[in-house]
């Protein structure tokens, strides 16, 4: 059994989801510290590749301006993280396709275990 493709939009969705996640306790960790500002990203991310813009918002006291950096930081890594499972993805269908799919010999599936 060969891999030859991987749809990009569950992958995607899931990845993102578990930024969006990094991006709440990232807004824990800034308003439990002393840092003067938040940094968001939004772009590609990965070891050693970083195509991305860097957002910086200043601490202040106003309750509304925190709730929208909530938000912003839950959307903006969730965007990080939907882009950059977006393009490992499309990078792993492409070597899929060049080497005629990926070997998924050690995946075993069976309707009925026999004991």
């Amino acid at each position: 059994m060969k891999i030859v493709a991987l749809r990009i939009q569950p992958i995607a969705n899931v990845v993102a989801a578990i930024y969006a996640l990094f991006g709440a306790s990232f807004w824990i960790t800034y308003c439990f510290s002393e840092a003067p500002y938040l940094t968001l990203p939004v772009g590609l991310v990965a070891p050693m590749v970083h195509f991305n813009f860097n957002f910086h918002f200043h601490r202040t006291t106003d309750v509304a301006y925190n709730l929208l950096l909530f938000l912003a930081s839950v959307v903006g890594y969730a965007l990080t993280g939907w882009l950059t499972a977006m393009a490992l993805v499309i990078c792993f269908n492409l070597a899929a396709r060049l080497k005629g799919g990926i070997n998924a010999d050690f995946i075993s599936f069976r309707e009925n275990p026999t004991p």
